[in-house]
């Protein structure tokens, strides 16, 4: 049977199914918690609190990935090599390369790294939605011609790409739609009730597995963000919701399952302040009423980036200290958090606020991969100096500061390049002069050392890179890493940090140097014998790197939680700083397209082709997000924006300001205190001293 849980933020929708949860494992019964992924954490915490530790072990939480593992450990399918994102565009290179001449739309852009890229990104879209290469030519059959040779190149590449993947990897696109047929004829999930909370939607090959969970649990409760299965608003905070609840009900009863009336739930347990339930109650009304008081609620115009940040900080500081709050009891929520990552690494530090940010870093210029990339562009282009001059100030080399220095300057003064860097220098360092003094002498001396330090492992990475296959490749780029040391010199060079900084650092290169070696792995394994240009290896390379996802280790327990609203689950925050609430930004206007375009996605959703990211979802899901940020704090929620980019172009604050206004009656203050209203250790004392040194105040 189908059990519905129905209600706004804060009415105990998650609550109500831990009830549930418990009585099953009370009655003997077993329960799987369907939940996303970054929620499976908080969730087992809940349920250890909620259940105590014996009854919290016969609950398997699980997402949509780990439930796909549980039932291939059941009946087999975790054989394979797992490709990652850069294994993807690797294989996906393969076969554009053996199909190029046959496609039409495309033909042209078969060569370049970002087209397989692209291609990847297009393909785990279709198979995420449940779509295969018959479905894209069965919704090419009478379309345009134009969107018809592009539906059948598509076709034609994610077949290939698929008879790939096949002959011994394992795609973790793929595990949804291999779970569902090694579940055909069997009765895994018969011993199970199945919860399913922190959703708002699914995407096509999830409703398939989740027909499975209907068709073989004798009892499926799920709990949803909405107020009912009628939306009045069907483009509300509460509409994408609601037509998942709908689709529930009408999936169920084609498969004969019986489903109770829903269990709506209208009395706001979370908040202790009005005007936050009120904000949680009334948001998606036609004509809201305001709420009498607005206690709690805090609107703020910034400056730019950094000013909101220290507004955001101050405040923090504050709610520590005077009002008994801990870091953990605090979260950060955006939307575009990318153009916040310096500026919060930079202001929080300032504020000694640890905290945690679902933030990806950029390994790229960190100096083995910096390092690594510059080496393998000096031997592609024949030793070009712009590349040898960017290696020698990196700390892989064991190049101090000064030696580059005399090293770029002679470059300079000569306007070395190519094949001159093979043989030692013999001009004077200092330009056009007479003879050399001793001081001269010297010098030269030394930059032929620095010289010869340098270019000696890039002659041997150039010969090993000369008609090489992927395994070579990796082979030589492995090779200049060792010859030249690069762990030890990395080592080296941060015995100088301080000891916080230089511990960050190093955790960090190593996981940099892992993620290296997956990366070299994985060109060994996916093209051993296949010959591509050396120039493609080498952006093939850059862009897996710029893909890989390294995560920052928690430091602490007691941390500021910072997210994005699409992905962050904040457990019960008491108050919530909402930033960046821009027009255009939060809600987002624009959302990456990929290859199709958005009336391309609205024309395969109508044959049949039900990609998730079409205008009218994008929209929704936007207006959830808002909605989901505003409603997090059980005590404090404060809402910021800034009047100007970094450039000093101006921002507009979000148009859902106005309903959170007329809601709330809150006023906008300007986020500038009075001269002691940022201080808040002795860091800040003396900023907001320099600052003020020649105003005349008190």
């Amino acid at each position: 049977m189908l059990h519905l849980i129905l209600g706004a933020a804060g009415t105990g929708k998650t609550a109500l199914l831990h009830g549930k949860i418990a009585e099953c494992v009370r009655g003997g019964g077993k329960a799987i918690l369907l939940v996303p992924e970054q929620y499976s954490f908080e969730s087992e915490k809940a349920l250890y609190r909620g259940l105590g530790a014996k009854d919290a072990l016969a609950v398997e939480v699980l997402s949509f990935t780990r439930l796909c593992d549980r039932i291939f450990r059941e009946y087999g399918g975790l054989a394979g090599v797992h490709l990652d994102e850069t294994a993807k565009v690797l294989l996906m290179s393969v076969a554009l390369g053996e199909i190029g001449g046959e496609l039409r739309a495309y033909r042209k852009n078969v060569s370049g790294a970002a087209f397989a890229a692209a291609m990847c990104e297009a393909v785990g879209e279709l198979k995420t939605a449940g779509a295969d290469p018959g479905t894209l030519r069965a919704a090419a059959a009478d379309a345009s011609e134009e969107l018809r040779d592009k539906l059948s190149d598509v076709a034609l590449i994610f077949e290939t790409y698929q008879a790939l993947i096949e002959r011994g990897y394992c795609d973790p696109d793929d595990s949804l739609r291999r779970a569902c047929r090694k579940l055909e004829g069997r009765s895994f999930f018969a011993d199970y009730s199945v919860f399913i909370d922190g959703f708002m939607a699914f995407m096509g090959a999830e409703w398939k597995l989740l027909g499975r969970i209907l068709e073989g649990s004798p009892a499926v409760w799920a709990a949803l963000p909405c107020d009912g299965l009628s939306c009045a608003d069907e483009t509300g905070a509460f509409a994408a919701a609601a037509q998942t609840a709908n689709r529930l009900v009408r999936d169920a009863k084609a498969a004969g399952v019986p489903v109770a009336a829903p269990a709506v739930l209208r009395e706001p347990r979370r908040f202790a302040r009005p005007a936050l339930a009120h904000i949680a109650e009334a948001f998606s009304d036609a004509a809201p009423e305001g709420c009498e008081t607005h206690e709690g609620v805090k609107l703020a115009a910034c400056e730019d980036l950094y000013d909101e940040l220290e507004f955001v900080a101050s405040h923090i500081c504050a709610l520590v200290r005077e009002e008994g709050c801990r870091y953990r009891d605090i979260a950060v929520i955006g939307r575009d958090l990318d153009r916040y990552l310096v500026p919060l690494e930079t202001v929080f530090t300032r504020y000694e606020i640890p905290f945690f940010a679902d933030l990806r870093a950029d390994i790229q210029v960190h100096p083995f991969a910096s390092g690594l990339l510059a080496a393998l562009d000096a031997a592609r282009s024949g030793f070009d100096s712009e590349y040898l001059l960017a290696l020698a100030k990196n700390c892989v080399t064991g190049i101090g500061p000064a030696e580059a220095g005399e090293l770029e300057n002679y470059c300079f003064v000569w306007g070395v390049s190519g094949a001159a860097w093979r043989t030692d220098f013999t001009n004077n360092p200092d330009g056009m002069a007479e003879g050399f003094t001793e001081e001269q002498a010297e010098r030269l001396g030394r930059i032929n050392e620095t010289r010869r330090k340098l270019v000696g492992p890039l002659v041997t990475l150039r010969h090993e890179l000369a008609g090489c296959d992927g395994r070579g490749f990796a082979a030589a780029a492995f090779g200049w890493l060792e010859r030249v040391k690069a762990a030890d010199r990395l080592q080296e060079s941060a015995a100088g940090m301080e000891e916080g900084e230089r511990k960050r650092f190093l955790e960090m290169s190593a996981q940099v140097w892992e993620a290296l070696l997956g990366l070299l792995d994985v060109f060994g394994g996916a093209l051993a014998d296949v010959r591509l240009p050396l120039g493609r290896l080498i952006d093939l390379l850059r862009m897996g790197i710029s893909a890989a996802d390294i995560g920052r280790i928690p430091q602490t327990i007691d941390q500021v939680i910072v997210g994005a609203a699409d992905r962050v689950r904040p457990d019960g925050p008491r108050a919530v700083f909402v930033i960046g609430f821009n027009e255009g930004i939060f809600p987002r206007w624009e959302t990456p397209a990929g290859i199709f375009s958005a009336a391309e996605r609205d024309l395969l959703k109508a044959r049949g082709v039900d990609l998730l990211r079409t205008p009218g979802q994008t929209a929704l899901f936007e207006r959830y997000y808002v909605y989901f940020a505003l409603t997090q704090a059980s005590e404090r929620l404060c809402v910021s924006w800034p009047l100007r980019d970094t450039a000093g172009a101006a921002l507009a604050p979000s148009s859902a300001l106005d309903r959170v206004r007329a809601l709330t009656g809150c006023p906008v203050e300007s986020s500038l205190a009075g001269p002691l209203g940022r201080v808040a250790n002795g860091r800040t004392a003396f900023d907001e001293l320099a600052r003020g040194w020649r105003e005349r105040t008190p």
